[in-house]
């Protein structure tokens, strides 16, 4: 999943996640975009990719297939920014 054009990454961890060949992460980051933008274009780029979607909120989109692939993006604003958390998960 490419992050936002003028993301600004502050934490990325990845690894296995203790489910059989299983690994997943987080990744956060800050833009100046707002969370409603962030978020129709994250959907868009998530969509594109062919994963199925889940739920989608004022501030959170789900999409996945089980437990072969899955992501779920939530955007808020902090500290006059808008900080982006993706959590991803996929067989391996």
């Amino acid at each position: 999943m490419p992050l936002y054009a003028d993301a600004q990454v502050t934490s990325c961890i990845s690894g296995p996640d203790g489910l059989p060949n299983h690994v997943s992460g987080t990744i956060v980051y800050t833009t100046a975009a707002t969370p409603k933008a962030v978020l129709g274009w994250s959907r868009s780029q998530i969509d594109a990719s062919g994963l199925a979607h889940r739920s989608l909120s004022e501030n959170k989109y789900e999409a996945g297939e089980e437990r072969r692939r899955s992501i779920m993006v939530v955007v808020d604003s902090y500290q006059g920014r808008t900080r982006v958390t993706l959590n991803w998960g996929r067989g391996i």
